[in-house]
């Protein structure tokens, strides 16, 4: 038997436990794609590199400048153009307030 304030119940725990999870996987998921978009820049930097600098006389530096600037674009055009689109809405709340796992599908198939 638990007495009340002195600590969390069964339910509490594992809703912090939840959260955790979410949290470290959310965290991972962050890490990985920053990871992954500097592994791009720097790939294509060395392999575009020397291109860009006979070509149009870029510096190591504005080559990875512009692949930055490619990368940002690309992310920014896939977060904004497709919510402009009725069927897919990202920036919406598609899901129900009790269960954030639980996906609406009345607006997809209207």
């Amino acid at each position: 038997m638990q007495v009340r304030g002195m600590g969390m119940t069964a339910e509490r725990q594992k809703i912090r436990a939840a959260e955790w999870l979410y949290r470290w996987n959310l965290s991972s998921s962050i890490i990985g794609i920053v990871f992954t978009i500097l592994t791009f820049m720097g790939v294509f930097t060395l392999v575009l590199g020397p291109i860009f600098t006979e070509r149009f006389g870029f510096t190591y530096f504005q080559t990875a400048l512009l692949l930055f600037l490619f990368v940002l674009g690309v992310i920014i055009g896939f977060g904004v153009r497709p919510s402009r689109r009725r069927e897919i809405r990202i920036w919406s709340r598609p899901f129900t307030r009790k269960n954030c796992f639980l996906w609406s599908t009345s607006k997809f198939l209207s």
